[in-house]
């Protein structure tokens, strides 16, 4: 982390020095990580340094049918997020800043989150029937699943700017990965769904493959 904030330092000094037609660019725009907020600085025909803040709160309940009993799921997530990056424009010309010229970009960078966390519970909505047992929803319980997964997330997208005619304006899509390392789950539950306590490993082993966040951006650009 500390030499990519070293390389883009250099990198901006270096090359601002340089140029002496900057554009600048805030946007905002919603995505797989929330509202986002952009500000850019394009220092030449190649090259664009960037930050972004993002947010994150969803919390739906989603009633569901298992083995004909009413289950109630619950999911909770928050995240905030910042992020640095490198935005590359393979197709620019050397000799121009234009929007022309920038459309398409390649995007390198690292996001920080400063909290994030997966939360996902199931408990009975009315009272649960086995064979001739009746058990009421206190005595049915409950199953709490939290992921945690890394704070520090490299990323890598590609993206489009499409510009408004006659405005200042743009649109600008993205798509991409980010990194987010191996989840990790913690596993509580009380009344019969302790039972589901020695499943946490074969969980756990099943999420070990989602390393792995969608990155896919939305917004709306205005040139200053």
């Amino acid at each position: 982390m500390r030499l990519f904030l070293m390389v883009l330092t250099f990198a901006y000094s270096s090359i601002s020095c340089s140029q002496t037609q900057k554009s600048h660019t805030i946007s905002q725009g919603i995505g797989t990580s929330g509202s986002i907020t952009t500000y850019s600085r394009q220092l030449n025909s190649k090259l664009t340094l960037g930050a972004s803040f993002s947010n994150l709160y969803v919390n739906p309940t989603i009633p569901l049918k298992i083995a004909g009993q009413e289950v109630r799921v619950s999911l909770q997530t928050f995240m905030l997020q910042g992020c640095a990056f490198f935005r590359f424009h393979p197709f620019g010309k050397k000799d121009s800043t234009e929007y022309k010229f920038n459309n398409f970009f390649i995007s390198v960078g690292y996001a920080k989150k400063k909290s994030s966390f997966y939360e996902l519970s199931f408990s009975s909505r009315d009272p649960l029937q086995i064979g001739q047992f009746n058990l009421t929803r206190e005595q049915t319980g409950s199953v709490n699943i939290d992921v945690v997964t890394q704070t520090i997330l490299p990323f890598l997208s590609m993206g489009y700017e499409k510009k408004i005619t006659k405005t200042r304006l743009s649109i600008i899509t993205e798509v991409g990965l980010y990194n987010h390392g191996l989840p990790v789950i913690a596993m509580s539950s009380t009344g019969v769904f302790r039972l589901n306590d020695r499943n946490k490993e074969q969980i756990q082993k099943n999420i070990s493959s989602l390393r792995y966040y969608p990155l896919l951006n939305v917004a709306l650009g205005y040139k200053l």
